[in-house]
């Protein structure tokens, strides 16, 4: 047995193939042209996936140890009906066969859309289902965002524009506006990019804030939405008080000194901690 899928499965039994009901064990065999296909038939094209839709079957073939995908269509006795192009892993169109097989049929661990890293996944208008970002600083490019529904997850960056993963919002005209018009919902997962004139819903599944979104141009008049990490409250507070630290310094009497620029971006009980820290920690040094 080569696959399982649901209520069928792909046997190979010799040198031919057949899709057989899980239920009865038994089912038509693959046939091309009218003869039954055999193994290596197609140089390296292997049948590797199954799964029954309403008029027959579809059939997943791969070169081992190559990039190279197609879909079979087949109808309810075996025969070749018609098939894709040999088609990328990462292709949108092999990648939305996904969710029809109810498989990860390429194998990088997301059954559906997926955004690899350094990659660029553009949709069109047609393009269905929801999206994945697999690692940072991969490009999701929307020709018709207006027209796209699904959900986003995944979505991170490191804080800039190049080593953050990125939605190209390709028609969405960009403006200055567009950082304090846009807004995110934490209940609904809703951000609305706004630029003053029109508005384009993105829905993101995962823990965002309005914080982690960030915009620029695209270069080209569109919108490009990226994602710089937010710290905790904890992080900041360390980094707000390393920073204090760094700031201190002594007059010339030898006291500890923190400069006024801090003292006015610091809160009161931490100004006053500082001071009596740095005061310690001078005490200790002489």
């Amino acid at each position: 047995m080569i696959d399982t899928n649901g209520s069928t499965s792909l046997v190979e039994v010799g040198n031919n193939f057949y899709l057989n009901s899980v239920s009865s064990g038994s089912g038509p065999e693959l046939k091309y042209g009218g003869p039954a296909v055999v193994a290596g038939q197609f140089g390296g094209w292997t049948p590797f996936a199954v799964v029954q839709t309403a008029t027959g079957y579809e059939v997943a073939l791969k070169v081992p140890g190559a990039d190279q995908y197609s879909v079979w269509t087949v109808d309810g006795n075996g025969n070749y009906l018609g098939s894709t192009p040999a088609l990328s892993g990462a292709s949108a169109t092999f990648e939305s066969y996904e969710l029809g097989f109810h498989q990860d049929l390429n194998g990088d661990g997301v059954i559906g859309l997926a955004v690899h890293a350094g990659a660029t996944l553009e949709l069109d208008a047609t393009s269905p289902g929801s999206v994945t970002f697999i690692s940072s600083t991969g490009t999701l490019k929307l020709d018709a965002p207006a027209s796209f529904n699904g959900q986003i997850s995944g979505f991170t960056g490191d804080g800039t524009l190049a080593g953050s993963d990125q939605i190209d919002l390709v028609n969405l005209t960009y403006s200055n506006a567009i950082q304090s018009s846009s807004t995110y919902s934490t209940s609904t997962g809703l951000l609305a990019v706004n630029n003053g004139a029109s508005t384009i819903d993105l829905h993101f599944i995962g823990n965002y804030s309005q914080a982690n979104f960030k915009f620029a141009s695209d270069g080209h008049g569109g919108t490009v939405v990226y994602d710089p990490p937010v710290l905790s409250s904890g992080a900041k507070d360390a980094v707000s008080m390393e920073s204090l630290f760094a700031d201190i310094h002594e007059d010339s009497r030898g006291a500890p000194v923190v400069s006024e620029a801090t003292h006015e971006a610091t809160p009161a009980l931490d100004f006053a901690l500082v001071q009596l820290l740095a005061h310690h920690t001078n005490s200790f040094l002489a």
